[in-house]
């Protein structure tokens, strides 16, 4: 039986994410049969716990991974990967550094970070904003992107701020860059201070417990996103992953990362790990989900 982990947010408060990671997971392992054996470890969202899943996972000689939903956590973990030979599968961390760390041992399955501030910025122009104010948590994952924000866009002046700051409450539009929970406190606090620009808020905010979080206060703002589900992209890598193990059932490390780069009929990556032909979209934000607005 061949071997399989599985790393992510089970517990804590990135748990929503861990569920649509199993289920993604799942209904490949359904498919894939009795053959494979399907690791399943929780790292918390926390860095050191990842760790310590990677080197369980490493201990029961799983032939790859699938997971580690959030940048800060792969971070850590890439090392450890690579100098084990395991490939590992990303469908959600976004940093865009992290396949040039991985060394070519990371296949990223959604779109990186660097695309996001392209995204919001042509957004926010195209609304006819004039002023921008970023915001962020504490986050690995959100200061990050912060940071690729430039001070000026073709006639768009950017600013990085706090939450708290007054001066929010007067530019024409706010990205926040964090954690779907932190980023739900902060469009509630700003619309009950006033606020009545335009709220972006990063790929991490698109999932149902962002809406409920905001208590109402994210209707009519946005959201960035990619045409696939964190389940779905989960289910992508975990459909590659077996596929490829099926029908090269002696391949180990090297060889089997060499495979997997090959892609499938509807998955392909660039030489450094990168899926092509991912882009992120804006969605906008309703009672009850999302609608793809560009």
């Amino acid at each position: 039986m061949r071997k399989i982990g599985v790393a992510g947010p089970f517990s804590g408060p990135r748990a929503a994410y861990g569920e649509l990671l199993k289920k993604g997971v799942a209904q490949a392992a359904l498919e894939a049969g009795p053959e494979f054996e399907w690791l399943f470890f929780d790292d918390a969202a926390l860095p050191e716990q990842a760790e310590v899943a990677a080197q369980k996972m490493r201990e029961a000689q799983v032939e790859a991974v699938i997971g580690h939903f959030n940048s800060a956590c792969a971070k850590r973990v890439l090392p450890l990967y690579r100098d084990a030979s395991l490939p590992f599968l990303a469908p959600a961390s976004t940093n865009e550094q992290l396949t040039a760390a991985g060394e070519g041992w990371m296949l990223r399955f959604c779109p990186h970070d660097g695309q996001q501030a392209h995204a919001v910025l042509g957004f926010v122009s195209e609304r006819g904003c004039r002023s921008l104010a970023v915001l962020t948590d504490d986050t690995f994952y959100g200061q990050a992107m912060a940071a690729g924000f430039p001070d000026r866009w073709e006639g768009l002046a950017v600013r990085r701020l706090e939450t708290e700051d007054e001066s929010v409450l007067r530019v024409d539009a706010v990205f926040f860059a964090g954690t779907h929970f932190n980023s739900a406190r902060s469009v509630r606090e700003l619309r009950e201070r006033g606020f009545k620009g335009l709220f972006v808020a990063s790929d991490d905010s698109k999932i149902e417990e962002f809406l409920e979080l905001s208590e109402g206060a994210a209707e009519d703002s946005y959201v960035l996103g990619f045409h696939e589900t964190y389940e779905e992209s989960s289910y992508r890598a975990a459909d590659l992953l077996w596929k490829t193990l099926a029908v090269h059932p002696e391949v180990r490390g090297p060889e089997l990362l060499r495979l997997l780069q090959r892609g499938s009929s509807d998955v392909s990556f660039t030489a450094q790990g990168e899926r092509i032909g991912m882009e992120w979209s804006i969605w906008q934000c309703g009672r009850r989900g999302f609608t793809k607005e560009r």
